[in-house]
């Protein structure tokens, strides 16, 4: 009669536990006890060495200590790795995967009847048994998270597309950096006060929403270009930040917060999806009322007057409706790279549009094109999701540079100028 699980001696005991990769040791002096029928969670922040320990566990990496597993019958561990990467243009089904540590045929040959019933049966206990009819590997779509992230970009595009080709009408791109570094400041303050690392908006906004607000304020009273000005608030917002940080990490791991500084679709919950879905609605409807007032002002102060646009409140509001997107779209591409969206899709649409129409939507369809690529590239690489749209945002820059040169060197393009 085999002994209660209370009288049992531990199912797994890990004493000692130590990992050294080179120079760096992330794992020293863990000990654990796995009782029978327990079920444990290992949560800790990137680099913690969650994996690492697994990895030790299973003894696919060296490690001193002791690592003693106590089976009552026949054991084994069941493992799902952290990330999978898999070239899903071959022609593998699910059937041909399983297949190849669980027969010695080769599987080009065929799977074995044994095998393919043994493999129908283990799809079967997790729901999945539609996969080896169907045959082939799922896609991409059924991580939860990347969904979302497909999701983020459908709403960021039009709306940090559709504000971006302002920001550049307006001269605002240093204005929109500097929100960026105050985003990081907002978020070191939030931590310091209490907010969660996961949803540290009310700092950010509270933050950024005054420097915004200081900026034009100051902008208005003063003789100072605006890029002079604008410099000093942004050498305010970065010292400040710099200081605040290093108190921060005293508190979390920098591993923590740098998804709000470079993004990562990781980190993006439903809440988030939600209040990009809900702010970034409320900021389109505002800028599509103010839109026409908005660009007047921004090509001719002296002509926006003329037509009664109060040039105060148009920027005002324009600095609060470019604050808000910022704020709402930092979980995606982080607080030092955000800028970047609303400024390289105006700045590329340029070299290919030809009407205000075409402004806007070549802005929008540059931020979704290098949305979804920088996400692709960001699940591929395993790269933080803000540097990978970056990324794609440059090369379309240069792509379009390259496609409107070209049109206007044309010869037919020549003919109709000369025409005109």
């Amino acid at each position: 009669m085999p002994p209660s699980t209370e009288q049992a001696p531990p199912l797994l005991e890990i004493i000692n536990l130590g990992v050294r990769c080179g120079r760096e040791t992330p794992l020293d002096g863990v000990s654990l006890n796995v009782k029978r029928g327990t079920i444990h969670v290992l949560v800790g922040p990137n680099g913690a060495g969650k994996s690492t320990l697994i990895a030790g566990i299973l003894g696919r990496i060296p490690f001193s200590g002791r690592i003693i597993a106590t089976w009552l019958a026949d054991g084994r561990i069941g493992y799902v790795p952290q990330s999978f990467a898999v070239d899903r243009s071959l022609p593998v089904t699910v059937a041909d995967f399983l297949a190849l540590a669980r027969q010695r045929r080769p599987v080009c040959f065929g799977v074995n009847r044994e095998t393919r019933e043994r493999i129908g049966r283990l799809l079967a206990r997790v729901g999945l048994e539609s996969l080896a009819k169907s045959g082939y590997l799922p896609e991409d779509f059924q991580y939860p998270f990347l969904v979302r992230g497909v999701l983020c970009v459908l709403v960021m595009a039009p709306l940090l597309g559709g504000l971006s080709h302002l920001v550049v009408s307006r001269r605002m791109a240093f204005f929109s950096a500097a929100l960026g570094n105050a985003a990081l400041t907002g978020l070191s303050i939030a931590l310091l006060l209490g907010e969660p690392l996961n949803a540290p908006y009310g700092g950010i906004f509270a933050f950024c929403l005054l420097s915004a607000l200081g900026m034009v304020f100051v902008k208005r009273r003063t003789s100072l270009s605006p890029d002079t000005l604008i410099g000093v608030f942004l050498a305010l917002t970065l010292g400040l930040g710099i200081c605040l940080l290093v108190f921060v990490t005293r508190r979390f791991n920098i591993h923590q917060v740098e998804s709000a500084m470079f993004g990562s679709l990781l980190t993006v919950t439903d809440g988030d999806l939600a209040l990009l879905i809900f702010g970034g609605g409320a900021v389109s409807v505002l800028l599509a009322r103010e839109y026409n007032g908005l660009l007047l002002e921004s090509l001719s102060g002296e002509l926006s007057g003329l037509e009664k646009v109060d040039s105060a409140y148009v920027e005002y509001l324009f600095a609060v409706l470019l604050t808000v997107a910022i704020v709402i779209s930092l979980k995606v591409i982080g607080a030092l790279l955000v800028e970047a969206l609303v400024v390289v899709p105006a700045a590329a649409a340029r070299n290919l549009a030809a009407s205000t129409r075409a402004y806007l939507v070549w802005s929008v369809a540059i931020a979704f094109f290098a949305g979804i690529g920088g996400l692709g590239i960001s699940t591929r690489l395993l790269v933080p999701t803000g540097g990978a749209v970056v990324l794609a945002l440059s090369v379309l820059f240069f792509v379009t540079l390259a496609i409107g040169v070209l049109v206007r060197r044309w010869p037919w393009h020549a003919g109709s100028s000369d025409r005109g």
